[in-house]
């Protein structure tokens, strides 16, 4: 087995554990995309800290090993890492990142215990870094606790609680290593940025919320993870919305800092919130989401009112319904197939799961409309008779107008709230 290089860990370890003093700034900038989809973009403000070089010998030029963040242990899809000019920054791989956090681990569990460490320790914390999270975390929670395969091999209480974090940490993530230039002192910006997975609510909405969501009466609440919140003196998450929805709140969980700007209650297509943490927190900051009154919603407005003028008058008009069936040439049909195709084309599913998510119910009541319509021209095409005639335009004209009443009265408390939605 590899011996851990301990002063590698030492100087690492000493970068790690005073983040905040080096690391000024990091925002968070969170994009919507296609299906369950978004691109988180990192931007970190930080003045180059610590010793930890690599190279060097044999005129080779040196370089500082620069330890940005921890990112969880998943495959990073589209991965990029940028100066604040736009030029790609060099990234440590698996391997050498993974010796790197070997040797932070074997250093700080070699002066906490006071002795070298055994070849079970050693063993143990290389899996700690190498392995899934799920096994890893079971193998870090059993390291602190004084335990290797369920054998005691040394004192738990002789751990610190800054050892006890970073095992579990990097059990749960690997470090973003850069390597700079080593005369490169000044503060500067660097970028990186990857695909996101969108999480669901932890408790799915019933049918009645999610039409309460669709016709803007209640937000849709969604869950963000803030890992490596502590990284910096100051944490920033912004969320970009995509058109068709906006964000009503958000929130990021209490920390050290108690900012002024830790929620943000104005709603527009961004969301914007601030505060400092000396751990990360546990708890994931919250995003609210509605549907605004344009859009989706007038669609649907537009179609159901259409829908239920056009059955109210055939059934309650004398001669409607025989003025209907003796127009020329399928006029009556074709008045209510052009609204309906209309309208379906208005009406087409998004890209963006969490948008379809939020205007399902409002599809639906157009859906129903256009099948209305179209159904009311068929029976005009194929002359239908009584009494099914009767059934299928009240029974319309009964359900497009329930279908009005609640959309309007959705939009007079919009209008109340005196939002945009």
């Amino acid at each position: 087995m590899a011996t851990p290089d301990y002063e590698l860990g030492s100087k690492v370890a000493a970068a790690l554990a005073v983040g905040s003093s080096w690391k000024h700034r990091k925002v968070e900038s969170l994009r919507l995309l296609e299906g369950e989809l978004g691109r988180r973009r990192v931007s970190l403000d930080f003045t180059p800290y610590g010793d930890a070089t690599v190279g060097g010998e044999a005129g080779q030029p040196a370089w500082r090993i620069v330890p940005l963040t921890m990112l969880e242990k998943r495959p990073l899809r589209d991965f990029d890492l940028q100066d604040q000019d736009g030029r790609p920054l060099t990234v440590l791989g698996r391997a050498d990142d993974g010796f790197v956090a070997w040797s932070v681990l074997a250093e700080r569990f070699r002066v906490d215990l006071d002795h070298d460490l055994g070849p079970d320790i050693l063993q143990a914390l290389y899996d700690v870094v190498h392995s899934p999270s799920p096994e890893a975390a079971k193998l870090a929670d059993d390291l602190v606790d004084g335990t290797v395969q369920g054998a005691s091999v040394f004192q738990a209480e002789r751990l610190d609680q800054e050892t006890r974090n970073l095992v579990q940490d990097l059990a749960r993530n690997f470090l973003l290593i850069t390597l700079l230039p080593f005369d490169s002192c000044q503060r500067q910006i660097v970028k990186y940025s990857s695909h996101w997975q969108i999480d669901p609510p932890d408790e799915l909405p019933t049918l009645v919320e999610r039409f309460q969501v669709g016709l803007g009466l209640r937000a849709l609440p969604l869950q963000l993870d803030v890992g490596g919140a502590s990284d910096a003196a100051s944490y920033h998450l912004e969320v970009h919305a995509v058109p068709g929805m906006l964000i009503s709140h958000m929130s990021l969980p209490m920390g050290a800092g108690d900012s002024p700007f830790r929620e943000d209650d104005q709603i527009g297509l961004i969301g914007h919130t601030v505060e400092s943490y000396d751990v990360s927190p546990q708890e994931k900051a919250v995003l609210s989401l509605m549907v605004p009154r344009g859009g989706m919603r007038s669609v649907a407005l537009f179609t159901t009112a259409f829908t239920s003028v056009v059955f109210a008058l055939e059934r309650l008009l004398p001669g409607a319904h025989e003025a209907l069936l003796t127009s020329s040439d399928g006029a009556a049909a074709v008045l209510l197939i052009i609204p309906a195709a209309y309208s379906l084309a208005l009406s087409r599913p998004s890209e963006n799961a969490v948008l379809s998510h939020l205007l399902w119910p409002l599809r639906l009541l157009t859906v129903v409309c256009i099948v209305l319509l179209l159904a009311g021209a068929a029976s005009l095409v194929g002359v239908l008779h009584s009494p099914f005639t009767d059934v299928l335009w009240w029974s319309g004209s009964a359900v497009a107008a329930t279908s009005l009443a609640i959309q309007c009265w959705a939009w007079l408390v919009s209008e109340a709230r005196g939002t945009t939605w």
